[in-house]
């Protein structure tokens, strides 16, 4: 069993960059489907790589997105992971919207489940 990251996003920058991430993240959630096959559900964060045109066999994917939402310009991301943060898939945001985005995370360990 791991030991459960929590981590909080905050993400500002462009409102049309801001906002096409948070209506990707929707489009997740809305799904019937997961994207990708996976027992974490349609907000895994592997379904958050391949909606950004990744590849989420290349990038460490381990947990999936709690709960998000979108207010005054300021994007929030609460994520569950195993061991840590999962800062492949920060990184891979990170080059998607390269000059626009900047983020504040915080995380936390939690206790084994």
């Amino acid at each position: 069993m791991p030991n459960w990251a929590y981590t909080s996003y905050r993400i500002v920058g462009k409102a049309e960059e801001v906002q096409d991430l948070y209506s990707k993240l929707q489009e997740l959630q809305n799904m019937n489907e997961p994207l990708e096959p996976n027992s974490w559900g349609s907000l895994w964060l592997g379904c958050l790589v391949t909606i950004l045109g990744g590849n989420w066999n290349e990038i460490y994917c381990r947990g999936h997105i709690i709960d998000f939402s979108l207010e005054d310009g300021v994007l929030s991301i609460e994520t569950e992971t195993a061991w840590g943060e999962m800062d492949e898939v920060r990184h891979f945001i990170e080059k998607v919207y390269p000059y626009s985005l900047n983020y504040l995370k915080l995380w936390k360990m939690g206790e084994n489940k």
